[in-house]
């Protein structure tokens, strides 16, 4: 789901994964290789810290649709302010509508709150998806104590799964990276696809071959097998 391509405006890069598996890290990292603004989902608005509020605890009792709202009215605001942004600099995110569909264990309204609002929302040019077993994934929360509301392992593998769907039906779009390595590693590919991604972009018509390896499982199969 490319952005509107007659809209001139610098890229907008997306990181998308389960809890735990790096995307705050490796996305600062990365926008700050590429000179980019990096943004936090949620913001750090008064919407947002609500949210952080209800998934660390520190309000009780919010029920799903509750947080589904917030998220969603935390978003709109957000998508407002990145689409002025995108006239300036690369804007960076890690976590955007896509996370509210993957978390959204009702599957009729996931997929018509995403359809929604990718219909007002500004949309990225390309979203890495961080794959990694969410049993090890789960083994690096419990060692830093940062286990939130959602971290259960059921959850967690749900989760994975409506990630991997988004892949499957967006290849190009989507782009998995196996993230179950060390954050270096995880990041040099991040690297090499982003450098190809940028310079095709720019039509100087590279083959892709580098990132042949990175890229992986195009034929839907399970990434695991």
């Amino acid at each position: 789901m490319p952005q509107d391509k007659k809209v001139e405006r610098k890229p907008f890069i997306v990181f998308e994964g389960i809890d735990g598996v790096g995307k705050t890290t490796l996305s600062q990292r990365f926008a700050k290789e590429y000179n980019a603004r990096w943004e936090p989902e949620p913001t750090d608005t008064g919407l947002g810290e609500k949210i952080r509020d209800i998934l660390q605890g520190r309000i009780i009792g919010a029920n799903p649709n509750t947080l589904r709202h917030l998220f969603a009215a935390d978003r709109a605001q957000h998508s407002d302010f990145i689409k002025w942004a995108l006239e300036l600099d690369m804007v960076v995110l890690d976590r955007y509508c896509y996370s509210a569909y993957a978390y959204n264990m009702d599957t009729t309204a996931a997929k018509r709150d995403l359809s929604a609002e990718m219909e007002y929302l500004v949309m990225p040019d390309l979203v890495f998806l961080l794959d990694a077993d969410p049993v090890k994934v789960r083994q690096r929360l419990e060692k830093r104590g940062t286990l939130q509301r959602f971290d259960d392992l059921d959850t967690q593998r749900q989760v994975r799964d409506r990630y991997l769907r988004l892949w499957r039906e967006w290849p190009g779009f989507f782009v998995r990276i196996d993230a179950s390595a060390d954050l270096d590693s995880v990041y040099a590919k991040i690297q090499v696809y982003f450098n190809y991604w940028l310079e095709r972009r720019r039509g100087l018509g590279l083959t892709g071959d580098a990132v042949s390896s990175i890229a992986t499982n195009k034929d839907g199969s399970n990434p695991d097998q």
